[in-house]
């Protein structure tokens, strides 16, 4: 939409996730500065910041009415206390990964890999579970909206976090 047609309300919205984008960015691109910290302190600034950016950032882009937003907030911070359960298994996951990083034999290489997918169907499950939750109270477009927006910002931290990751050698 042309920005002469677009109301006051939406250029706010448009504006609003620019500003939180480029301030998640810009948190991502300062940690990977900072090589020093080890990635579980990195993981929890990135993580403290980025709740407050998500509510925000959902705030600003999705309209509620008094009684949706009294039913899914609470959803979406039990939600968002779930992941963090699970982003806690990942921090543990690449902690182990960085322990045997420079002595990884094929065993290892093969529980790191298994565990790593069960973290990835585990945080698949979590997104279908309260998806589904939140289509229970909400529309199903606002929940979509909702999914996209969160799908983003978890792209942007799993980027920062990826960049510190680096591949293990070829193997001899």
């Amino acid at each position: 939409m042309p920005d002469s047609k677009m109301t006051n309300f939406q250029k706010i919205r448009r504006w609003s996730l620019a500003v939180s984008t480029v301030v998640i960015a810009g948190l991502a691109t300062n940690l990977h500065a900072q090589d020093t910290i080890p990635i579980a302190e990195e993981l929890q600034q990135a993580r403290t910041l980025n709740e407050a950016k998500r509510q925000a950032t959902i705030g600003a882009n999705v309209e509620f009415s008094r009684e949706e937003s009294s039913r899914f907030w609470p959803l979406f911070w039990e939600y968002r206390t779930e992941v963090n359960r699970v982003d806690d298994q990942y921090t543990e996951f690449l902690e182990e990964f960085s322990d045997n990083f420079n002595a990884m034999s094929d065993r290892k290489a093969r529980t790191l890999t298994d565990t790593w997918l069960a973290i990835e169907l585990e945080r698949y499950e979590l997104k279908k579970e309260f998806i589904g939750k939140f289509n229970e109270v909400l529309p199903a477009a606002k929940t979509m909206r909702i999914a996209q927006i969160e799908n983003k910002l978890d792209m942007m931290l799993a980027l920062a976090l990826t960049k510190r990751v680096p591949l293990l050698p070829a193997p001899e």
